[in-house]
């Protein structure tokens, strides 16, 4: 699901120790920035990730997307895509519940071995 919508030149990664890998393309060479904390109660983590992304990335466990739902939003820019997977199939609908009282609408949707990957996008 992420290489058909890597095409774009900014990424946010959400991974289980890991909050804030920026990636962008600048001349054909990637340049990645890494920060760490909490991106829902730090201000200071918040206001250094900033926003207006082509796409937010996490795969990690449900509980924690769910708990993220209301950070991904500011992230994003116009027509940004939000994949996420590590979902196990029986949380899917709490993933996409979520996802949706955030106005973030679920565009393609995987599944594989009782795993489920999202590709999701901000509601117009």
């Amino acid at each position: 699901l992420l290489e058909e919508y890597l095409h774009r030149r900014e990424l946010m990664v959400f991974c289980q120790n890991v909050i804030g890998l920026r990636t962008e393309v600048l001349e054909g060479i990637p340049v990645h920035t890494v920060r760490t904390g909490d991106v829902l109660s730090d201000e200071k983590l918040k206001a250094a990730i900033g926003g207006g992304y082509d796409m937010v990335v996490a795969n990690i466990v449900s509980d924690v997307i769910i708990a993220i739902a209301p950070a991904v939003r500011p992230l994003m820019r116009e027509g940004g895509v939000f994949i996420t997977s590590g979902i196990i199939d029986d949380r899917r609908d709490d993933v996409v519940a979520a996802m949706n009282a955030q106005g973030i609408e679920v565009i393609e949707e995987r599944i594989n071995g009782g795993w489920v990957a999202l590709a999701c996008k901000v509601r117009g």
